[in-house]
Parts: C-alpha cells; structure tokens; sequence
C-alpha cells in the first residue's frame, strides 16, 4: 500500500513536468507558425502571357543589372494604374515610397526585400496614358545574382494583375488614401531631419531614401538659417544666376546626449529649400533664425547611410554633429514655396 501511494506520489509531478513541456511546444510550434514567412512565395509562371513576353534583361549582373517589363492596358487610367500596383505591392511586403501622378503620366518607387537577405533594391512603377503602358524596372545593385525568370514572375506578379474598371480604380482610391497622395504632410523641420536620419541608421542608402521621399509634399515649419562668413554659404553663389533661384537650409538642432540636457548639435540631416524663382525675393529676405513655413517637395537626398558593417551605433542614435561623426548623414533637397 506504502508502495503504490509512494509510486502515485512520484508519477504526479512526473505528469505535471510532462504536461509543462506539451503546453510549451505547443505553444512555440503556434509561434512560429504566426511568424512571417522569410521567404518570399513564389508567384505562378507569366512565362507566356504578354507580360512575360515583354520581360528583358541587360546589364552585366557585376555592375548591376536592370530588369523591366510592360503591360498594354486599354483606356489607360493613370491614377487607377498606379493606386493598384502600390496596394499590390504593400500586400507583397514591399515598402511604398513617393508616387508622382497626374492625368497623362505617374510613376512610383517601390523598395523590395531581398529574399536571400541581401541588399535591397528598387522598382519603378510608371504608367503613361498615351500609350496606354504599364512599366515595372527593377534596378539590382552591384554583384546581385537573381534568376531571371523569378525576377520576371515576381514582377509579373505585381502589374499583370492591374485591371482598368470599377473594382480596379475602387482599390487604387483605397490605397492612395491609406498612403497619403496627394496630401500635405504637416511637419516640423527637425521632426522630419530626424525621420531621414532614423531610416538611414536602419542602414538605408541614399538612394533608398531618395525613392522613399522624393515627390513627397510637407508643410514645414521652423527657423532658417542664413550664415554670414564661410563660402558664401547655401545660396548666396546662385544669387546671380539666370534662374534666380535662393537656396537655405532649415535650422535643426536637438539637445545631444541620451537624457537629452547636453549642448544643442545640428541633426544628422539637414533639410535644404531651394526657392521658387518668382518668390527669390522673399526668401533673400528672410534673416538668420526667422521663422518660416513653407510647401516643400522633396527632389533627392545628397548623403550616406550607416554602414551595413557597423554594429554598434554611437548612443546618440539620430542626433550629433555631421562634422564630427561621419557614419551616416546628409542633405534632403526640396523645391519650397511660400504658401501665402
């Protein structure tokens, strides 16, 4: 008797440990089943539809390759066009940048992960009412080996699918109103300074970020600078061109430090307006530290990324002086005008 019930008392916690162990697998297997696939699925073959049929490639893959197909789609919408190939793309986990659309022309940059975890690279979406074409370029980076006929079904896969009807324009009008176009984005220059800043210390390139902001409009609001000594700095040299065209950047500076309490440093980037030629004489008005709002459309981004080798960043993550810490940094350009 003294047996069994030593026995029961031992098989108890046994049981319970077991039990434990399910629960814990079960509740691991559950996890990674929720886990983004790392691989991107691959699409059905467009080997013989028009789509496939357009594919080319050129380019030698050691410099980079280029990568391009085109539909032909009847009565053309450019609105409709590119409104469904950004919601195409935002369902296949690609990163949606600046479109810019109007009624005979759009096109929109698309960021893609590489699926090998290699480099990013770009794709151009552009869509031309006149002759009815829906383009897709993908331009790979240097020494970036794909297959081609993944790369043409992959790109297939996002253009071949856009329709020109109800259904079609219904989605696109979704999918710009979830992105913005066409909107003002309201900002503070050093808010938007630290936005670019933080994407490039995600190890973002230049040019991932020129895609991701050009085209973009803001309503920015903050104090300019205008310096008085150097090289006659940020302007003063185009003053006398034919364009008559003013350039001055955006005051952003931020407490450095990690509490925040240390001596304020310029941003990482800075945000560089470039005047409207019919508004010079307004901008050459302005004075150092006036304040000032302006309708900016980013063109580019003139600067660098943090380096995909880097480990460990400096503390002060998007802040410091580009003169002293050269990782990462730059200058965002933009067309700026005053609003009224």
């Amino acid at each position: 008797m003294r047996a069994a019930s030593r026995k029961t008392r031992y098989q108890t916690p046994m049981k319970i440990k077991l039990l434990w162990i399910a629960s814990l697998a079960l509740s691991l297997l559950s996890a990674c089943a929720d886990m983004p696939n790392a691989s991107i699925p691959a699409p059905p073959s467009y080997a013989s539809t028009e789509c496939g049929r357009n594919f080319t490639s050129s380019g030698d893959p050691r410099n980079g390759a280029t990568l391009a197909t085109f539909v032909k789609l009847q009565d053309l919408d450019v609105h409709s066009a590119i409104g469904q190939v950004e919601k195409i793309a935002m369902d296949q986990g690609m990163q949606v940048g600046a479109d810019q659309v109007d009624n005979t022309f759009g096109k929109v940059t698309i960021i893609v992960k590489d699926p090998a975890g290699g480099h990013d690279y770009p794709m151009i979406a552009g869509a031309q009412k006149s002759s009815g074409r829906l383009t897709l370029i993908a331009q790979l980076t240097r020494d970036q080996i794909v297959d081609p006929n993944v790369m043409r079904d992959r790109m297939c896969n996002v253009i071949a699918n856009v329709k020109m009807d109800a259904a079609g324009a219904s989605v696109a009008a979704a999918a710009q109103s979830k992105l913005g176009t066409g909107q003002i984005i309201d900002i503070k220059a050093v808010d938007l300074a630290n936005e670019v800043a933080e994407a490039l210390r995600q190890k973002q390139d230049s040019t991932d970020v020129t895609m991701k902001y050009a085209g973009k409009v803001y309503r920015i609001d903050g104090r300019v600078m205008r310096p008085t000594s150097g090289m006659a700095l940020y302007g003063d040299v185009q003053m006398a061109s034919a364009t008559r065209s003013f350039s001055i950047p955006y005051i952003t500076e931020v407490h450095a430090g990690l509490l925040g309490i240390g001596p304020m440093v310029q941003t990482r980037v800075q945000i560089m307006c470039h005047s409207a030629p019919d508004q010079y004489s307004r901008f050459l008005a302005l004075r150092n530290g006036d304040y000032a709002t302006l309708i900016a459309k980013v063109t580019n981004f003139n600067g660098k990324g943090r380096p995909k080798s880097m480990i460990v960043d400096n503390p002060l993550t998007t802040t410091g002086s580009i003169l002293t810490d050269q990782s990462y940094g730059g200058i965002l350009n933009a067309d700026c005008s005053f609003e009224k």
